[in-house]
């Protein structure tokens, strides 16, 4: 199996990003996972940290990424996040995810935690562990 290359864009790269890319490299050892955000901020939102903390992934030293910074030739795919549009990316496989919405409370980060667990693991299920065998 090789090595699969994924980038996850949101807005800000604070939460739904850093979540779902430290789910996907939970998932498998031949997945890298970055996530960045259009407009990032400085640092990750602290209740992400926390919820996080709760399933055991250590997001401490995690800083949030402009996607800007980054080559998108570098990525097989590319998961967008929050309605977020990053332009065509051809040959790159694009997948876009909807958010749940989610009130910024503790509660709240836990139901959009649980509800990327669970989007990312169905795509990795379905669809990137294919294309690790494909490529």
């Amino acid at each position: 199996m090789k090595e699969l290359n994924v980038l996850v864009i949101s807005e800000d790269d604070t939460a739904a990003g850093p979540m779902a890319a430290a789910f996907l490299r939970d998932y498998s050892l031949h997945i890298h996972a970055v996530s960045a955000g259009i407009h990032p901020a400085t640092q990750l939102h602290p209740l992400t940290q926390e919820v996080m903390r709760e399933c055991l992934i250590n997001m401490d030293d995690i800083v949030p990424c402009s996607v800007n910074a980054l080559d998108r030739n570098n990525f097989d795919v590319i998961l967008t996040l929050d309605e977020v549009d990053w332009g065509d990316c051809k040959p790159v496989t694009i997948i876009p995810i909807a958010v749940v919405p989610h009130e910024a409370t503790i509660t709240g980060f836990r139901m959009m935690r649980d509800w990327l667990k669970n989007k990312t693991y169905i795509l990795f299920r379905d669809a990137l562990r294919e294309l690790m065998r494909c490529k």
